[in-house]
């Protein structure tokens, strides 16, 4: 079996040339231990690990389903009052987050269908101590300081099609810059300052341009450009209620009863805060653990209508990507996918039933009069054997006055024996919130241990004010510090900043201008100094967009150019890269 040096390609009969991409054969002797890592590289098998991919995007799919029950209680029975519980403070996750980003997201969403024009202007500047820079890095220093990069596109996602152009400017005046434009049928580049004309190819000469490159091309005559649009791989409405409905009746069928204990009237203290909160208990012992577990799993496997949902996007996703070519197996191939999403989940299983949940599972709940959460505590070990590791998550989500909130995730995970080390990751956000000021105090703390010595170590805090009447129109303004530790991050520096931000958005009439003033100060070197960065951007929604001709009147066609046009070409940017390095003095007389 021979196989093309070139491309990796397996080689059919006694040809001279390969049949997809046309190098000679005669350089392509191998050995037989290259020709097996060729084959092995070239066509993969979609082995047990993609499988695995599948179910995580099948986890994703749920989670962005909003698979939080949804529905009437009459009698508020223990089980219940959870269920409610959990869905009351994911509705009122939700709607915080859409006041505070609603309108961002929404106008995002609005860029992936609906023509725009974008026009971002970035500049920045590095302070250090002059005594310690040379004097060509303070000249680099000084022409950093007066440059700018501007990026202006017009783009329009249901046609494909865009122009954008990069300018450098140096003390005001342009530098450099380069234009793109890319339509479903052609794509031109031009680079004014060295040549005045477009470079473009039709798409449909693709396999001509690559022969007039490689005389032995054998590839594909035409160059798709597949594009995904963000509405087909986003859950409709009815999707999401379906799943919601589904999986709502898998919880108070698998979630028992008995399952469940309620406590009135427990105390619940948070910094001089004194509560009277219901303590709702769901405990289930190392058996039941794993029979709920294995229902799940049932219940992905046999839920016909998930498995379609998640199977419909992965070929979408292949189609656009190409992505059959790279794994060995055809994944816009719906009955495939389908068989092997079903066949990894079975999988899963298996190796679920191998793991033991040795103290089984503990979930509590202290909730507030109106079934709002206010602690939540999860406990469970899993493993294999006598092997394990205890995780312990607690969220909060307190209620003070002054106008005061406090948050808070942590996440702790240690093997049976603790003396061999811990992961913890702790966040908290004190929230104050009075008329049109918000403020933030956000603690960040990361530390990963290994048999008592301090592998990694992450410390981060940001203080944030947010002044406006809405949150589409404000001023954002936040001072951090990140500090780094452990033997992983011995010699990192400390880092403090601040970050100013202007937002004015508006989905009436169709724009959003953003503005970010960044400097970043670094701390603990030899060189100490500080970082600024400045991001000016205005976006505006349009009815249409307008893309310069790609014809031979305004450009070159280089499928099409003769070596007496390319011989010419060449000609004209040499002189013009002559005419550049004279204008920033770079021709030495």
């Amino acid at each position: 079996m021979k196989f093309c040096g070139n491309c990796g390609k397996e080689l059919s009969g006694a040809g001279r040339f390969c049949n997809s991409c046309g190098a000679p054969v005669e350089q392509m002797e191998e050995t037989a231990s290259s020709l097996e890592y060729v084959e092995t590289r070239t066509t993969p098998k979609f082995n047990f690990s993609k499988k695995w991919v599948l179910i995580t995007i099948a986890a994703l799919v749920l989670i962005g389903g909003g698979t939080a029950v949804g529905m009437f209680f009459l009698n508020n029975s223990p089980k219940e009052l959870f269920l409610l519980s959990e869905y009351n403070s994911y509705q009122q996750m939700s709607d915080d987050w859409n006041t505070m980003y609603g309108d961002d997201l929404a106008f995002q969403e609005k860029l992936l269908e609906s023509p725009s024009s974008s026009d971002i202007k970035l500049s920045g500047n590095l302070d250090m101590d002059e005594g310690n820079i040379s004097y060509q890095e303070e000249m680099l220093l000084e022409l950093l300081k007066q440059s700018a990069l501007t990026i202006k596109t017009d783009q329009d996602p249901i046609k494909q099609a865009s122009h954008s152009t990069v300018a450098l400017n140096i003390d005001g005046t342009k530098a450099l810059d380069v234009e793109y434009v890319q339509t479903k049928k052609q794509a031109g580049l031009k680079v004014p300052k060295i040549y005045d004309q477009f470079f473009y190819l039709n798409l449909n000469q693709y396999g001509e341009f690559m022969r007039m490159v490689n005389p032995y091309y054998q590839g594909p005559e035409t160059l798709e450009l597949n594009t995904l649009q963000w509405n087909e791989l986003k859950l409709s409405e009815k999707e999401k209620e379906s799943l919601t409905k589904r999986y709502s009746k898998f919880l108070l069928t698998a979630m028992k009863e008995e399952n469940f204990t309620l406590k009135k009237g427990v105390k619940f203290n948070h910094e001089g805060e004194s509560l009277s909160l219901r303590e709702i208990t769901f405990k289930l012992s190392p058996a039941e653990t794993n029979d709920f577990m294995n229902s799940f799993l049932d219940q992905l496997i046999k839920d016909d209508e998930l498995q379609k949902l998640i199977t419909d996007r992965v070929v979408k996703v292949a189609k656009a990507a190409s992505l059959d070519d790279q794994v060995g197996k055809d994944l816009t191939d719906k009955a495939y996918v389908k068989k092997e999403l079903i066949s990894g989940l079975k999988d899963m299983k298996k190796e679920m039933n191998r793991l033991n949940y040795p103290d089984g599972f503990k979930y509590v709940l202290l909730i507030d009069k109106n079934k709002q959460i206010i602690d939540r505590k999860i406990n469970f070990a899993v493993g294999e054997n006598k092997e394990f590791a205890k995780f312990a998550i607690e969220t909060k989500n307190v209620p003070m006055s002054n106008h005061k909130t406090f948050e808070e995730v942590s996440i702790g995970i240690a093997p049976k024996d603790a003396a061999e080390g811990k992961m913890e990751l702790r966040y908290t956000n004190t929230i104050t919130k009075d008329k049109d000021l918000r403020k933030e105090n956000i603690k960040a703390f990361f530390t990963f241990e290994n048999s008592g010595d301090v592998a990694s170590k992450v410390d981060f805090t940001m203080n944030s004010v947010f002044k406006g009447k809405s949150a589409n129109k404000q001023t954002i303004e936040r001072d951090f510090n990140l500090r780094l530790g452990g033997k992983e991050f011995r010699n990192v520096p400390a880092f403090k900043g601040s970050i100013y931000q202007t937002k004015d958005i508006s989905l009436k009439d169709k724009y959003s201008n953003q503005k970010f003033d960044v400097k970043l100060n670094v701390q603990d070197v030899s060189s100490p100094g500080t970082i600024s960065l400045t991001v000016d951007s205005k976006t505006k929604l349009k009815d249409a967009i307008k893309l310069p001709s790609l014809n031979a009147d305004e450009g070159k066609n280089v499928a099409e150019l003769t070596d007496d046009d390319i011989e010419e070409i060449l000609f004209e940017i040499q002189n013009s890269m002559e005419g550049i390095f004279e204008d920033f003095g770079l021709v030495d007389y």
